[in-house]
């Protein structure tokens, strides 16, 4: 068995793409099961899917050729819901139907869903449960430190904005809407030294988020 280190938190995004590459060159093929990771990898292949979702955008974002089908793990599945949940809570401040797998492009249905956990709403719940303030922290410890001058990334994971929509209970922290778009808003602006941190971060409604923007103006 080759010699593997595998610490969970000190693998970011770009060191996973550059071992999978490596991976990828040292065996000759462009297309890299589970297996293949695991066994000539430095990381398992958890870890990757753990940091992109799913093995198919690990492959893209490596510029590696994902298989025609992938059959998607439980982590995947729940990973993938997690996006989709984000952006219906954003778009319409409420949780997915099943329909809107396909209508929001991704490569599976509810029928999968419901195989795997038998209710569409039983698959909600294991999504749910399957983001915590410690994966977040996890998260952010394999993140690089930004040195004085680099510029602050402008957008949040789709895993952490929804992180901080379940905190809040899915509605607005000032006037208590649900049922109505929501946004991620930064307590202290990053324009002003706030951090991405999730004690900086706060559920709110478009309207509400909007007036809070003019206050600051």
């Amino acid at each position: 068995m080759p010699f593997r280190i595998d610490f969970l938190d000190s693998y970011g995004r770009d060191e996973i793409i550059a071992e999978l590459r490596r991976i990828a060159q040292e065996i000759g093929k462009q297309t890299l099961s589970r297996k293949d990771i695991d066994r000539h990898g430095r990381m398992s292949s958890s870890l990757v899917i753990q940091r992109f979702g799913s093995l198919r955008k690990a492959h893209q974002e490596a510029k590696l050729i994902p298989a025609r089908f992938m059959k998607a793990t439980t982590v995947e599945l729940c990973a993938m819901l997690i996006d989709l949940w984000t952006i219906t809570l954003e778009k319409f401040g409420r949780s997915p139907f099943r329909t809107e797998l396909k209508t929001f492009g991704f490569p599976v249905s509810g029928d999968t869903y419901v195989r795997r956990f038998g209710t569409w709403n039983k698959a909600l719940l294991a999504a749910a449960n399957s983001v915590s303030e410690q994966a977040d922290l996890s998260e952010r410890i394999a993140e690089p430190s930004l040195q004085h001058g680099q510029v602050v990334p402008r957008s949040l994971s789709l895993r952490k904005r929804f992180l901080v929509f379940k905190r809040d209970r899915y509605k607005c922290r000032i006037c208590h809407r649900s049922g109505v778009p929501l946004e991620v808003d930064h307590v202290i602006p990053r324009e002003q030294g706030g951090s991405d941190r999730l004690d900086n971060l706060q559920t709110l409604c478009f309207d509400c988020n909007r007036g809070k923007r003019n206050s600051l103006q």
